[in-house]
This record gives structure tokens, C-alpha cells and sequence, in this order.
């Protein structure tokens, strides 16, 4: 049918995943200033919170990339 040429907008992910980008980005500070004073709790409590992040950044970039096959319309130009 003619509305199975228009997908979901891409752009509720790329702020969701913009979101969780800038978090790992905001805690490398943090990452950082553990690391040099050798808080290794706190350094590993930081990873983790990144890696979570990075984790659902990709699961997000998936999705993304699964709402933009070749040959749909969108809204606006690529």
C-alpha cells in the first residue's frame, strides 16, 4: 500500500541516541580524574556506566539503521 512507503521518523532515535552519546561523553571527565587518582571503585563504577551507555547507544543505532531502507520517503531530504 501506498503508507508502507512511509516509515517511522529517525528522528526520536537520533535524539535517544544522541542522548546517550553525550552521556559516555560527559563521564569521561569523571573517568578521567578517577583513573589519575587511582579510585579504582570509582573508575570501575564510571566504565560501567559508560558501557551501558555505548550498549544502548548501538542497540539504538540498529534501529536506526533497520527505520532507513533504501527507497522510502521521508519528510525531509537525506
Amino acid at each position: 500500500t501506498i503508507l508502507s512507503m512511509f516509515r517511522q521518523s529517525p528522528f526520536d532515535p537520533l535524539m535517544q541516541h544522541r542522548d546517550h552519546v553525550r552521556e559516555c561523553v560527559l563521564s569521561v571527565r569523571s573517568l578521567l580524574e578517577a583513573v589519575m587518582n587511582h579510585d579504582l571503585p570509582l573508575r570501575d563504577e564510571i566504565s560501567k556506566r559508560i558501557a551501558e551507555e555505548e550498549t544502548a547507544a548501538d542497540e539504538i543505532k540498529v534501529e536506526i539503521r533497520r527505520i532507513l531502507p533504501g527507497g522510502i520517503f521521508l519528510s525531509v531530504n537525506r
